[in-house]
């Protein structure tokens, strides 16, 4: 079955997000690796039984986030299926309150990425209509509908120890501000010999903004997240309110 809007083929089974996500992850672990290496271990201290070994205190840090993505208020005639998903990724700066304290704020600049899956339906992107439509469509083995936004987090922390940021206890609640970079939809067609994937580009029927609500919950490095957009990620008449949400996994430095 063959579209008449604009098709890219694409032969590779990996695209850029997966190859930015292992080195982004190698990336993260290289320097968590090297950031221990710099703390004097508890045999080279005489308080070492008492408490946990200081580090140097770093103020910038890496965050990375690997979430389950869905969308509040889907109507029933969009059908969601699959594992929806997301990637983030942002350079947070870290100040204390006041010196020794065990809050601190943080703020950043960082990139978002998600990708809703579809159940024999798809978006019509390329339609010169005021409103997105879901049709139905069983042709695609797999669709989806990305969106990459640009943003500003800032955050509120706690951590148990406020001289290591390597380990303890930690939360953080947040908030942050994005501003749409890309949206698009993808579409994978195996059938009669035909091995192609379709993909449109247009943000025409999505807001340029959105504002969210952030929380993160761990100890060391790794944490549980979730975010929820208090904006619609479409425009107003553009389609239904669907606020986007994310549950997933984090790695920081806090």
């Amino acid at each position: 079955m063959t579209y008449s809007y604009s098709s890219t083929p694409v032969h590779r089974q990996h695209g850029f997000g997966f190859k930015f996500l292992v080195f982004a992850a190698l990336f993260l672990s290289a320097g968590l690796c090297a950031r221990a290496q710099d703390e004097p271990s508890p045999a080279r201290t005489s308080s070492s039984h008492m408490r946990p070994s200081v580090g140097r205190y770093a103020h910038d840090f890496l965050m990375i986030q690997v979430t389950y993505d869905g969308w509040s208020g889907t109507p029933d005639s969009i059908r969601t299926g699959g594992f929806s998903r997301g990637f983030n990724i942002a350079m947070m700066y870290d100040f204390p309150l006041q010196k020794g304290s065990h809050l601190s704020a943080a703020a950043g600049l960082g990139v978002s990425t998600s990708n809703i899956f579809f159940k024999d339906q798809r978006a019509d992107l390329n339609k010169l209509t005021p409103t997105l439509n879901f049709p139905t469509d069983s042709s695609y083995k797999r669709y989806k509908l990305g969106t990459a936004f640009l943003e500003i987090p800032i955050e509120i922390r706690y951590r148990q120890f406020p001289d290591n940021a390597n380990r303890g206890f930690k939360v953080a609640i947040g908030a942050k501000l994005g501003a749409l970079a890309n949206a698009h939809t993808r579409g994978k067609i195996i059938g009669n010999g035909d091995k192609s994937v379709v993909k449109v580009n247009d943000k025409r029927f999505f807001n340029s903004w959105r504002a969210a609500a952030t929380a993160r919950i761990g100890w060391g490095n790794f944490g549980l997240y979730g975010s929820y957009t208090f904006t619609s990620l479409l425009k107003q008449g553009a389609g239904p309110t669907l606020n986007p949400y994310s549950i997933g996994l984090s790695i920081s430095g806090l």
